[in-house]
């Protein structure tokens, strides 16, 4: 699982950039809390976690991305898992490097 958690921004981004991954606020909640989604060729999602900022939110979308395509997980649990791992861990540290 390491490499599949230890992404630099490069990486990020050019697997964005790869696989035409958008990631945007999908909308604001009445305590102010911001819930990001996310655009690429599967279709489109909203994470069910708020927190998130729009780093995080991008590394938990490739997340997503790759717990599916390269991992065979479906849809649901790799939604969860990508936006419960980016909120819950210092991935920020990782995409700084």
């Amino acid at each position: 699982m390491n490499n599949l958690t230890r992404m630099t921004r490069e990486e990020i981004h050019d697997y964005m950039d790869e696989n035409d991954i958008q990631v945007f606020e999908s909308f604001t909640d009445d305590d102010g809390d911001v819930y990001w989604g996310f655009t690429g060729k599967t279709g489109f999602s909203t994470f069910d976690v708020c927190g998130l900022t729009e780093d995080k939110a991008k590394y938990a979308a490739v997340l997503f991305y790759k717990l599916v395509k390269e991992h065979g997980v479906c849809f649901g649990d790799a939604e969860l898992m990508s936006g419960a791992y980016a909120k819950t861990y210092a991935v920020q540290k990782m995409m700084d490097s």
